[in-house]
């Protein structure tokens, strides 16, 4: 356990934790693989999942575990990652890539310039592997000239400095593989992440899992959280989605440094499930009856989650 003082940092850390679950484990082989392709023949990875399936998490966890050994006289990095956002272009991608590598001025360049200068940032740096999160940011839906001006970026940047790319976003990305076959030939697969739940009720073994082995890892004393009942209410509460299901548990621990050896109960996250999401996305039975993921019956709990994947 943790002292109060210490609840901050524990609930950030927590935040960043990384549990395997579905094909997770398999989407890390593969991209471990693929950093062996660095300077060879270099194969990207695309992987297309939804919102809050832990696409973050684990671009945060291959950065951690690819830590690389600088020295006073050069700096390396195994792994740079960057997301993106909304209305990305080529270039920002570049300046996001070089700024991870400590280069903070690209003022006065030209594309072109910024683009050699990149190449040979990476390659001074001895980078063996790209991973651009939120790649969907760099698609237009009625621009066929920005689209494959991306695809073009991505081709070069792979084939200039023989580093493998991982593409992580939504659906939407897919749509540059289907314009440039030349792109899809330099990836050798589009993996997919299923959201955790997505079958309703189906999915409650592989929860509890998740959950067990989650809570193994969690700061504070607390109610067992793979038992049916409990896992019912966490799945309902958060759909899934793992990003809103930590923003329960994080808030939940923040407000236990309220009471020193505190055991959190259903009541503690009810009362943090209001605060992060059940002011605006109240859930309703099909009469119309309010649902609280924490306090209702069972049978309502089930009812609803049913409701959700009919």
């Amino acid at each position: 356990m943790i002292d109060i003082d210490d609840n901050k940092v524990a609930s950030r850390d927590f935040a960043k934790v990384l549990v395997m679950y579905g094909r997770m484990a398999s989407v890390l082989a593969r991209i471990k693989y693929t950093m062996e392709s660095a300077g060879v023949l270099p194969v990207g990875i695309c992987v297309c999942a939804p919102s809050g399936v832990g696409k973050s998490s684990l671009c945060d966890y291959i950065l951690r575990s690819n830590r690389a050994n600088s020295t006073p006289e050069q700096e390396r990095y195994d792994v740079i990652r960057v997301s993106l956002s909304p209305g990305a272009l080529p270039e920002d991608v570049m300046r996001a890539l070089l700024l991870q590598m400590g280069i903070k001025d690209t003022r006065g360049y030209t594309k072109f310039s910024l683009e050699d200068f990149l190449y040979t940032q990476l390659r001074e740096c001895e980078v063996r592997l790209i991973m651009i999160d939120e790649f969907q940011h760099l698609v237009r839906r009625s621009s066929r000239d920005v689209n494959e001006k991306a695809c073009d970026f991505v081709k070069t940047l792979m084939d200039i400095t023989g580093i493998p790319v991982i593409l992580l976003g939504v659906e939407k990305g897919r749509k540059l593989f289907k314009l440039d076959d030349q792109l899809a030939t330099r990836f050798s697969e589009i993996l997919t992440i299923e959201r955790m739940g997505h079958s309703g009720l189906k999915s409650l073994p592989e929860f509890k899992k998740f959950l067990n082995d989650l809570q193994k890892l969690y700061p504070v004393e607390s109610i067992d959280w793979s038992k049916d009942e409990v896992a019912l209410r966490f799945l309902l509460a958060s759909d899934g989605n793992l990003r809103r299901l930590k923003h329960i548990l994080v808030q939940a621990l923040m407000d236990s440094r309220k009471t020193a050896g505190k055991t959190l109960s259903l009541k503690d996250f009810e009362e943090a499930y209001m605060k992060v999401r059940g002011k605006e996305h109240k859930i309703f039975n099909q009469r119309g009856q309010l649902i609280k993921p924490f306090s209702s019956t069972l049978a309502c709990i089930k009812s609803a989650i049913e409701m959700k994947h009919a």
